[in-house]
């Protein structure tokens, strides 16, 4: 602006859109920057669990053995707790590994309504008596595609930290909405149908310093010996695994509200066999078990063998392959997926169904990494109990009945 003649000349430009276009690239790097930390933590949490599952499976194993052995009260109870530790353990690496993306999914068409209405006891359970529970899901909520078992899971962590944002009581609310993504929607980049399920309380609310980090393992805000970090990790890692996202909204003493965006189902359900069906034991049938760890090995011949079914126990692919040709009279393959040498337990798994289509295969494993979709073939969960171990085995078994015949 100047000023000449008495006359006052200025001279501006509009800078709204270079405003909004340094804000939108502000934002975009922020939220990459913030994926590449949680990728790099689930990297590193993958692997911790992956170890970690491997010396429950032995713990485990031999507890249940030992448990169909003695029959002392003392050693009873004793192999009691033993196995409760372990089950602890396996619930803390089933989070760290739904975090990571790492850990497989058997996703099946859930209707919302009738999924929340099963497990409302077990979700007033986590709760305090002086804290309602609100479930609102409007007629029309469309089907969604997702793992049951982690849905079930991801609600109950999120109503345990629903109950302790809410000490003097309050409410939790659960309802669901339809939505139709579009690109800069949510910042975990989602596109298409969604059924957004909404958890709110009207609890103490997040600090907004630490929002970005709440789905952070092993990040809280309870005082010790209150919690592990982990629960909203889970729901994290299986809202992303899912192919949908998540996003959390707080205000200090107005309460938290926790948004999960799950994939709308298409209702492409898969027939399953029921448990019901799942005999507790074999007709000696052979089982080749491909394992590189030793102890692991041993402790599932064992089950196997308890099982009733005949075993051979190798390390690793070149191993498997030459048991193949060596005895024709193998029923199936149980492998782990992370094996050493030039093919993984995919690979091999792979391999064996060119070249022994009459074999099923199951794989084993406690870190799914290898799976970037859906698993090709049955995956048995590490550490299992010996009743996983049976029913995996005998759908197996059955299903290669069912083809061959």
């Amino acid at each position: 602006m100047t000023a000449e003649d008495g006359l006052i000349y200025v001279a501006g430009r509009h800078t709204t859109l270079e405003k909004e276009a340094a804000a939108a690239l502000e934002t975009t790097q922020r939220q990459t920057a913030h994926l590449q930390k949680m990728e790099a933590l689930g990297q590193l949490t993958g692997g911790v669990a992956h170890d970690f599952n491997n010396l429950l499976m032995v713990v485990s194993g031999y507890a249940q053995t030992l448990l169909r052995r003695l029959t002392d009260p003392n050693d009873l109870r004793a192999l009691q707790a033993i196995q409760a530790a372990s089950l602890r353990g396996e619930n803390l690496t089933r989070q760290l590994l739904a975090f990571s993306r790492s850990q497989p999914l058997n996703p099946t068409d859930l209707n919302l309504a009738k999924t929340l209405e099963a497990i409302r006891d077990v979700l007033s359970g986590s709760l305090n008596v002086n804290i309602d529970l609100v479930i609102d899901i409007p007629d029309g909520t469309w089907p969604i595609r997702a793992d049951k078992a982690e849905f079930e899971l991801a609600l109950i962590n999120l109503a345990v930290n629903a109950r302790d944002a809410m000490p003097r009581g309050g409410t939790l609310l659960i309802s669901a909405e339809n939505t139709r993504l579009k690109p800069g929607d949510v910042r975990d980049g989602l596109v298409g149908d969604f059924v957004a399920l909404i958890v709110k309380d009207t609890g103490s609310g997040i600090p907004s310093s630490v929002l970005d980090r709440v789905f952070e393992p092993f990040f809280t805000t309870k005082v010790a010996n209150r919690g592990t970090g982990l629960g909203l990790s889970q729901v994290y890692g299986f809202s992303r695994r899912s192919g949908g996202g998540v996003s959390i909204a707080s205000e200090i003493i107005q309460g938290t509200t926790v948004t999960i965006y799950l994939p709308r189902s298409q209702l492409e359900s898969a027939l399953r066999v029921s448990e019901d069906d799942v005999p507790v034991s074999g007709d000696r049938e052979l089982v080749l078990v491909v394992e590189d760890n030793s102890d692991v090995r041993e402790v599932t011949t064992s089950l196997l063998g308890q099982l009733g079914y005949r075993t051979m126990a190798v390390e690793n692919a070149r191993e498997a392959l030459e048991a193949l040709e060596s005895e024709r009279s193998v029923s199936l393959i149980l492998t782990d997926v992370v094996i050493p040498g030039e093919y993984d337990g995919l690979t091999l798994a792979r391999w064996i169904r060119v070249h022994f289509p009459e074999i099923p295969i199951v794989l084993a494993t406690g870190y799914a990494k290898l799976f970037e979709s859906a698993p090709e073939f049955p995956v048995l969960r590490k550490p299992y109990q010996i009743g996983d171990l049976a029913r995996a085995i005998h759908e197996g078994l059955k299903g290669a009945k069912i083809g061959s015949g």
